[in-house]
């Protein structure tokens, strides 16, 4: 950029010198031309006051931003207690709850969408990712515990095929259970900082047998130009692994590894 900026510079100065020469211009003209130049290209790249003040508050906002990122981070990360294999299911003790943002822009752009840290399948989705049916590897079943905190809902796909049979009630509910929560902190989310946690329980002895912490941090803070969806940019804590595609059935099938199942082609 340098290198293009004083080239321009000598160029125009030696055409306008050559100009002024031929027109034998008097000395003071070549003193005005030596000054004139180089000062206009500096005008047209430099910014203007308003937009070097505006450079300037949002380099602070992202350093302020940015080092309380790095403060959360410390506490992000996992922690595996006990894992267990070949379990047929899980119980799900909430949904992600279905989106009402009129669009997947609108959430994106949200400050305060609280499935920004994880962004992961909401509604029935959020169930239907865990079955072997729509998984490579998943559970035979999920159990989920309804808002009333009472009944259980099975969802199962004994017969591979979509929809999953719904049960309710089931008399031996699954022991070991999944929930989450958000962090909606507004001082937080001010900074486009955005967290979650992943817990994992036995529900048979009240054991935490892991726990994920999830921050994520949208350097842009919120930018829209050019189209762009800022939390669709939020970069993760270097010291936490996280699937971005799938982050809680990631970790949940680290911790309670389903049973292998042989996946039947539902096309016959």
């Amino acid at each position: 950029i340098q290198t293009v900026f004083w080239g321009g510079v000598v160029v125009v100065l030696l055409i306008g010198w050559g100009v002024m020469a031929a027109c034998k211009a008097k000395w003071w003209l070549y003193a005005t031309w030596l000054v004139i130049v180089p000062a206009g290209f500096l005008a047209l790249i430099l910014p203007s006051p308003k937009e070097y003040k505006a450079a300037k508050e949002y380099r602070q906002r992202y350093e302020t931003a940015k080092a309380i990122f790095e403060q959360q981070c410390q506490n992000a990360g996992e922690k595996i207690y006990r894992t267990v294999d070949n379990v047929e299911g899980i119980m799900l003790l909430k949904v992600v709850p279905k989106s009402n943002y009129s669009s997947a822009d609108a959430q994106a752009r949200d400050p305060m969408w609280d499935n920004a840290a994880l962004r992961t399948y909401d509604g029935d989705g959020f169930i239907w990712q865990f079955l072997a049916l729509y998984r490579e590897v998943g559970y035979k079943y999920i159990d989920v515990l309804q808002e009333n905190k009472r009944d259980i809902i099975r969802y199962t796909d004994t017969d591979y095929r979509p929809p999953p049979i719904q049960i309710v009630n089931p008399k031996q509910p699954s022991r070991y259970a999944v929930t989450f929560e958000y962090n909606l902190d507004p001082e937080l989310r001010k900074h486009w900082i955005a967290g979650a946690t992943i817990q994992i329980i036995d529900l048979h002895t009240n054991e935490m047998m892991a726990e994920k912490i999830i921050y994520v941090f949208e350097k842009g803070l919120g930018g829209q130009g050019g189209g762009r969806m800022p939390w669709h940019f939020a970069v993760d804590c270097p010291n936490q692994e996280f699937s971005r595609r799938h982050p809680i059935t990631h970790f949940v099938t680290k911790v309670i590894q389903p049973k292998k199942q042989e996946i039947q082609n539902t096309k016959n």
